[in-house]
């Protein structure tokens, strides 16, 4: 009941928002999940105490970000507020400035009736709740632009990688779901209630679905529908898409800034090490059936490579874009 009055400072300083938006915690996932279909008035506080965490570059240690929060507040409450009683644009425009200052990208700007919005993530994994109230997770070094069109359509723009979780939402006076389209330089994904993970760079868009239905189209309008657990990638000028069974935990693992394997398969951890950094790996045969079970922090391949050198007891060899395990003697 207490968050019903809180402004986007206090969700701020609140431990149990800051391990959502900065650990990704499952309960504290479902909870804020729920908690803001209840509350839909309060997503404005959110988005900005969301924002802010970034923005003040919080890490898991709760106590000092709230003890920061405090001091930010007391500076903001003696200055910036003071004016707001006297003229609440002005303070307004003088948050805005802070957070843009600190990193923090969200800019409107209107072009006819169309609405754009963009979202980036410069040195950590950044959550947003998007207007819609459809919820983004931005891979480090990731930017996603937002626009709303005129037919009330959901166009959306990723350089980069984001996990999605779509919400299926009608607008007002209309009679049928808003569309959500994430476009790429190699294919456009549209989808309808649904959570997927989209990676892309010049040369390949990759889609892992975790549930629901999305639609894959080219930029050469070749078409495919993938199903939960199943994996697309698509390359710059291809004429067609590549799709297979995966294991979308393995591919979602960055969101939570690991990577976890759970008596995962050493060919399996090929195919996603191929897939990832478009590097070819040779195994041999007496080997690919080997499982392998670790979490490791981030997505580092160094580490995995070090990792799976010592668990196994062999030579692992990089060559240009070759990797290559050995049996030790």
């Amino acid at each position: 009941m207490k968050y019903q009055h809180y402004t986007a400072a206090d969700f701020a300083q609140d431990a149990f928002f800051q391990k959502w938006v900065l650990e990704q915690d499952q309960d504290a996932h479902a909870y804020w999940s729920k908690w803001l279909l209840d509350h839909p008035g309060k997503e404005g506080e959110v988005q900005q105490a969301i924002e802010l965490i970034h923005a003040l570059e919080f890490d898991a240690d709760f106590e000092k970000n709230t003890a920061f929060i405090s001091v930010w507040q007391n500076i903001y409450s003696s200055t910036i507020s003071k004016q707001r009683k006297q003229n609440y644009h002005f303070a307004a425009a003088a948050c805005f400035g802070f957070l843009l200052i600190a990193g923090v990208l969200a800019v409107w700007m209107n072009k006819k009736e169309d609405v754009y919005q963009i979202y980036s993530s410069s040195h950590v994994t950044s959550t947003y709740i998007l207007p819609d109230s459809s919820t983004i997770i931005l891979n480090k070094g990731s930017e996603l632009k937002y626009r709303l069109n005129k037919n009330k359509d959901r166009e959306l723009w990723l350089e980069g990688e984001g996990y999605f979780e779509v919400k299926n939402w009608m607008p007002e006076g209309h009679f049928n779901p808003s569309s959500f389209t994430v476009h790429t330089d190699n294919a456009s994904i549209e989808v309808l209630g649904t959570a997927f993970n989209l990676y892309e760079d010049t040369s390949k868009t990759m889609v892992v679905l975790t549930h629901g239905k999305v639609k894959i189209t080219t930029t050469n309008d070749k078409q495919v529908y993938l199903e939960p657990g199943e994996f697309a990638e698509v390359e710059a000028n291809a004429s067609f898409i590549r799709k297979k069974k995966v294991d979308p935990e393995l591919y979602t693992s960055w969101t939570n800034n690991n990577l976890k394997f759970d008596q995962t398969p050493l060919s399996v951890i090929a195919e996603w090490i191929e897939d990832r950094y478009k590097k070819k790996v040779v195994i041999p045969d007496s080997m690919d059936t080997i499982t392998f079970t670790a979490t490791l922090p981030n997505v580092k391949l160094d580490l995995l490579l070090e990792t799976l050198s010592i668990a196994y007891q062999i030579e692992v060899e990089e060559e240009e874009d070759i990797i290559i395990f050995t049996l030790s003697n």
